[in-house]
């Protein structure tokens, strides 16, 4: 099931952090988009913020 999410991620345009795994990102009209997911022990968490980017 978490495959399903990263994959409809991916094709929204989220990229992944190169630094951390479980993490996307995407910037939209100058607002950071975060995704944060994680799987353990069958269960799946996800996590979904925005924050506005530094100009």
């Amino acid at each position: 099931m978490a495959t399903q999410y990263y994959r409809k991620l991916a094709a929204a345009g989220f990229t992944v952090n190169p630094n951390a795994e479980g993490i996307y990102k995407k910037t939209v009209n100058d607002y950071e988009l975060i995704f944060t997911g994680s799987h353990a022990a069958g269960n799946f968490g996800m996590v979904f913020s925005c924050r506005p980017t530094d100009k």
